[in-house]
Parts: structure tokens; sequence; C-alpha cells
């Protein structure tokens, strides 16, 4: 795991169920914690879900209305994002597709990640050998 990442990201993949990681979703959420482009991407989710968290004008608030805190919206919302981006790996998409379905993916639930450069990125770390 990178020393750089943001500790509430650290926090949610310490002690990780090895149930559901291992394999492929194992492999897959190794290379992106660890790779030195993804702090920028974790830090971009991070502030996201904490806007959407705070932002009374999307889904993330009847979530937290029901009595979910923060660090529980964060835990779903970055595991959401892992599982998407499995799904999309596995799915053999290129980028163009990736770029746009992960798009969509945030724009649902009213967070804005980033600049589109920032799931191409997504794509290339996770597609290197």
């Amino acid at each position: 795991m990178n020393k750089d990442l943001p500790e509430p990201i650290k926090e949610i993949f310490t002690n990780l169920d090895p149930l559901i990681w291992k394999g492929v979703w194992l492999e897959i959420l190794e290379k992106l914690l660890s790779h030195d482009e993804m702090v920028l991407i974790w830090q971009n989710l991070y502030e996201a879900a904490r806007s959407a968290y705070s932002d009374g004008t999307n889904s993330a608030k009847t979530d937290h209305e029901i009595n979910m805190p923060f660090d529980q919206f964060l835990k779903w919302e970055c595991k959401g994002f892992v599982a998407q981006a499995i799904k999309q790996k596995n799915a053999l998409n290129d980028q163009r597709t990736f770029n746009v379905f992960m798009h969509t993916y945030f724009a649902k639930k009213n967070m804005g990640v980033g600049p589109p450069e920032l799931f191409e990125r997504v794509y290339k770390i996770l597609n290197e050998d």
C-alpha cells in the first residue's frame, strides 16, 4: 500500500476480508493501492465523496440521511470504485469504454471525481504488465 494515500483510504483497505479479497480481486486492489500515480486518484475520490456526502442535492444525501456516517459512506464508495474497476477490466473494455463507464457511474451518484484523464490513468495502471 502506498504510504502517501489519504489515511481514510488506508484504513478502509487494512485488514481485508480474505473471503472477498483474493485472486484477481486482490491483485487489482493491490495495484490500485500501491501505484504512485493512484495517490491523486484516491485523493480525488476522497474529496468527491466528502463533497457528495455534505451536498444535499445528490444521491449521497439519501444514504447518510438514514444515519450512515461519513466513514461508512466513504468505505462504500471506495469499494464500489474498486468493484467497478475490476468489472470493467474483466470485461476487457478499451480505454474509451472504460473511461465513459467510470464517468457515467460517478455521474449517476453526482460525484465529480475529476477530469477524464484520471480514469484514463486508472485504465493504464490496470492494464500494465
